[in-house]
C-alpha cells in the first residue's frame, strides 16, 4: 500500500508534466502549424504481485495517461476547400 506522501509526489509529478504541456502550448500559440495538446491524468493501479498477494490496489496516486494533438477536421477541410475555391478563380 503506498503512503500518502507516494501518492502525493505522483500527482506533483504527473501535474508538472501536464503543466508542461500547457507552457508548450502557451509559447507555440501562434507558431504556424502548432497544434494544442491536451494531456490526460490516470490512475495508478497495482497489479500481483508475490510480495503484496493483493489484484486490484486502488489509490495508488496518478500519472500521466496520454498526450494528444488536438486536430479540428472541419478547420481542415474549411482551408482545403477554400484553397481550391481561390485556385479554381485564380486559373479563371
Amino acid at each position: 500500500m503506498a503512503s500518502l506522501l507516494d501518492i502525493g509526489r505522483s500527482a506533483i509529478l504527473a501535474q508538472r508534466e501536464a503543466l508542461n504541456v500547457t507552457g508548450q502550448n502557451i509559447v507555440n500559440a501562434n507558431t504556424e502549424g502548432y497544434r494544442r495538446r491536451d494531456a490526460t491524468l490516470t490512475e495508478v493501479f497495482g497489479v500481483q504481485s508475490e510480495l503484496t498477494a493483493l489484484t486490484s490496489q486502488v489509490g495508488l496516486g496518478v500519472k500521466l495517461g496520454e498526450v494528444r494533438r488536438a486536430y479540428y477536421s472541419f478547420l481542415s477541410e474549411s482551408t482545403r476547400s477554400t484553397s481550391a475555391r481561390f485556385e479554381a478563380s485564380d486559373a479563371f
